[in-house]
């Protein structure tokens, strides 16, 4: 497993290296948000070089039959196709709707090869994740992809959360003795760290709207997978992305409140954009998110794990201080960097 671990990492590192070359090559740059000093281009579009080595390394997995054929169809596909349409909008950029229906799509390819049955536990009570659900599990899949792309403005934010879920997730399988998944969960993770080797602050290339879109759909299928295969369930993927969710959903309440516009790409107020600016830095932010992951939400993923019945509390309480956080930075006045402040 070793080699094939450092294989992919290499290759996911070099393919980004040329990615880089090709990006400066065509003068596709672009400058770094939230910095107030040492403003310089940086290069995009790194992520397709991520998800080319991620889906390979896909395939390959089925080929020695450590994933299944519905599971390699399901997680590689659909994520070929977004893919696909990520690089037609960076040639040629397509309205909002034409983004919307083409993530539509790949969601809907996605659920036609998911052959799992997912089952929810609330206290005692059972909710089965199929047939009439299915609609909803693809708004939950649709929405993920959104979280990605509005989180992906800090270097090796997004790279890093979804490097945090998969290795935590192979974490709690090794600690309950499941070893289905747990050789497949680390081997994805040699080609988000290849690409974290670039991509961490400060950042030598970006992600773009492919690598983000592709990672929010991959890994929220890799959680519906994991949820029907083992005793990791949907709680704990939840859980796991409380950051992202506390932060998104927080501002947008909180900007819908002031009847202000809501759509991300026209305002820079999140939580992580407001602590970039404050503190000058992508670095602590990023590294921030990372000891939030592991010392606050790795424990309580356990228990959610532990404890699936009171999974839904435990999402509840991992919330709570991530969304009192991100309120104390929307409404705590602040120098002249911050007028949202004032109501």
């Amino acid at each position: 497993m070793m080699l094939y671990f450092l294989s992919f990492f290499v290759l996911c590192f070099a393919m980004t290296g040329v990615a880089r070359r090709y990006a400066i090559w065509r003068h596709a740059m672009a400058i770094p948000e939230f910095r107030h000093h040492h403003l310089e281009p940086v290069p995009r579009g790194g992520g397709i070089a991520l998800v080319i080595t991620m889906i390979t390394l896909n395939l390959l997995m089925y080929r020695f039959h450590l994933i299944d054929i519905a599971t390699a169809r399901s997680l590689s596909f659909s994520g070929f196709f977004l893919l696909l349409a990520c690089i037609a909008n960076d040639l040629k950029p397509l309205p909002p709707l034409g983004r919307f229906v083409l993530q539509v799509v790949a969601v809907v390819l996605a659920l036609i090869w998911y052959n799992r049955d997912l089952i929810v536990i609330v206290l005692d009570s059972y909710l089965y994740l199929s047939g009439l659900w299915i609609p909803v599990l693809g708004l939950l899949l649709l929405g993920l992809i959104k979280l990605n792309n509005v989180m992906n403005e800090v270097d090796g934010m997004v790279a890093s959360q979804a490097f945090t879920m998969v290795f935590a997730s192979a974490c709690l399988l090794a600690i309950s003795g499941e070893e289905q998944w747990t050789v497949p969960l680390i081997l994805i993770c040699a080609p988000i760290l290849g690409f974290l080797a670039w991509n961490w602050p400060p950042a030598r290339i970006m992600m773009g709207d492919a690598g983000s879109s592709f990672l929010g759909l991959f890994i929220s299928l890799l959680g519906l997978h994991l949820a029907g295969d083992t005793s990791i369930n949907l709680w704990v993927w939840l859980v796991m992305m409380s950051v992202f969710i506390s932060d998104v959903v927080t501002t947008l309440v909180c900007r819908l409140l002031r009847k202000q516009e809501w759509r991300p790409s026209l305002h820079k107020m999140h939580g992580y954009q407001i602590l970039a600016r404050r503190w000058d830095s992508h670095f602590y932010v990023t590294l921030l998110l990372c000891v939030l992951n592991w010392l606050w939400l790795f424990p309580l993923a356990w228990l959610a794990m532990e404890f699936e019945n009171y999974g839904l509390f435990i999402w509840f309480a991992s919330l709570l201080p991530l969304v009192a956080g991100t309120l104390y930075l929307q409404y705590r006045p602040d120098d002249e960097h911050e007028p949202h402040a004032q109501l």
